[in-house]
């Protein structure tokens, strides 16, 4: 009778494949029914296998399948591992193993820098906050990165577990090419992925412009396993060595961009920006960035920075992240010099015309960083511009926790996320209006926006604000209200999830 009921279940989860793109509910169904003859599966075809030292991978024609011709197929492996099939000639379709909660996913995510590597910007820290809340919901999740940290250090290369995470560092040739060129030439790329593109459901591409993304793509290829890509604001040559990235673009880019099934814009900026790349509107997905919460809860003592720093009670204005060309920094250095002909009333005393306000640069510099320094002393404002080099951990909460403003002015800024971290420890924003943070930021009313390269509109933006705390107080609250509303990374693994199966059922 068992055996029976298996080929029953068999058959009616075959014809309910064949109806999952017309009949949603069939498809739930499906879904709904798969514990149950995965489990007659285990029972009457792995197990007696096993004991045989074998395992099934049915014939087909379809992309992940190993035989030839157009038949249907339905490879039968582990519990636990991919069931490939292949609906007809074409493509085949992949699903993974499927667990009592639902479709468990196995995830590669492929990124040049990982944790800590926090000197290469947000896209190290986006994809740790993203992989672990994938591993959290259950999934499993590996790691293909390299040994990059900062200019002058490595990290240890080789196979380690990072917070749960399967992570394998590949040494690059240059350290010094990878930080100073974004040069990234890890030996041993290709025999690594293979191995574990092989072994994954979908391969996640972080960042555009570096060469694991082909040796990635190719071992997809060969394995039939599907692509998603999330630049974050990568794919368009945007500033420093842009012949160079043009070329990138058509030698290297053109087949990393062919092979992605799936592409994720983290703004509307970044959809706009993949229809002017020619990126197929139907392969788009818009989900935002994430941000661990948790991380805000208990922030540093008020004043700590100050103390350490000897900046007194002067009014504290911030600019945290990298120091680029396309970051602006300069309109702010001049927004500082404006600022003189200015005043404002603040919370603790009346008139503060006399008070200058001063300004703190926080970040690691990425060339521009001598030239500022210049600007400041032409200006004659040295004393109120203060730079810190690269903050990490308790030291970048306890500079925004002190900050009275943060002030983004960059351009093409597809998402940033510092305005949002300022918000979290209590600091409203100034930022510029055509760029992606701009457009967050004005959906949440949680700052002020200014049109880029103006440094006088950022200079009167400060003064307004500084002049009214009940008006940044409300900017805090509503700020953090869209975060915990949109930022979550729970929220952000499950809009993840969705293009996933998306990419998986093209």
């Amino acid at each position: 009778m068992e055996e029976q009921e298996l080929r029953h279940q068999l058959a009616d989860a075959w014809r309910l494949i064949e109806t999952r793109d017309q009949d949603q509910d069939a498809w739930l169904l499906f879904r709904d029914q798969a514990q149950h003859w995965t489990c007659l599966l285990d029972r009457f075809v792995r197990r007696p296998l096993a004991r045989l030292g074998l395992r099934i991978c049915g014939a087909g024609g379809g992309r992940g399948c190993h035989g030839e011709g157009p038949k249907r197929c339905l490879a039968l492996l582990p519990l636990g591992d991919v069931v490939s099939i292949s609906c007809g000639v074409g493509e085949g379709r992949r699903w993974s193993r499927l667990s009592s909660e639902g479709v468990s996913l196995r995830v590669l995510t492929v990124v040049p820098y990982f944790h800590p590597a926090w000197s290469y910007g947000g896209i190290p820290r986006l994809a740790y906050g993203l992989s672990r809340a994938l591993l959290e919901r259950g999934h499993e999740v590996s790691v293909v990165t390299t040994d990059a940290l900062d200019r002058d250090s490595r990290l240890p290369g080789g196979r380690v577990v990072v917070d749960g995470l399967d992570v394998t560092r590949l040494p690059n040739v240059s350290n010094r090419l990878a930080y100073d060129h974004q040069l990234f030439l890890p030996r041993g790329a290709a025999k690594t992925l293979d191995e574990q593109v092989a072994s994954a459901d979908v391969v996640h591409l972080h960042g555009f412009w570096h060469l694991l993304n082909n040796v990635a793509v190719q071992a997809a290829e060969r394995h039939g396993v599907k692509v998603v890509m999330t630049p974050n604001g990568t794919l368009l040559p945007l500033e420093r060595k842009l012949w160079v990235k043009r070329l990138w673009g058509e030698v290297l880019g053109g087949p990393v961009r062919q092979s992605v099934d799936r592409w994720i814009a983290v703004s509307q900026a970044e959809v706009n920006q993949f229809a002017r790349a020619g990126i197929p509107s139907g392969q788009v997905h818009l989900v935002y960035n994430g941000l661990d919460l948790g991380e805000f809860e208990a922030l540093p003592p008020r004043g700590a920075f100050r103390d350490r720093h000897g900046l007194g009670q002067r009014p504290m204005l911030l600019y945290l992240g990298k120091l680029t060309p396309r970051k602006g920094v300069e309109h702010l250095v001049s927004a500082m010099a404006h600022l003189d002909g200015l005043a404002w009333d603040r919370e603790w005393g009346e008139s503060s015309s006399g008070i200058d306000p001063v300004l703190v640069i926080a970040g690691n510099d990425m060339g521009v960083q001598s030239a500022l320094e210049s600007q400041v002393v032409r200006l004659g404002i040295s004393d109120r511009v203060h730079f810190v080099g690269l903050l990490e951990g308790e030291e970048r909460l306890a500079v925004l926790a002190d900050a009275d403003l943060l002030i983004y002015p960059s351009t093409d800024e597809i998402f940033g996320l510092v305005p949002f971290e300022g918000l979290l420890c209590g600091t409203p924003a100034v930022v510029t209006d055509d760029c992606g943070c701009g457009e967050l930021v004005s959906r949440a009313r949680a700052g002020q926006l200014v049109r880029y390269g103006e440094p006088q509109a950022i200079a009167r933006a400060v003064a307004s604000l500084l002049s009214d705390a009940q008006r940044r107080r409300r900017m805090v609250a509503r700020g953090r209200r869209f975060i915990e509303d949109h930022f979550s990374w729970p929220r952000i693994a499950i809009q993840t999830e969705a293009v996933y199966k998306a990419a998986l059922r093209c």
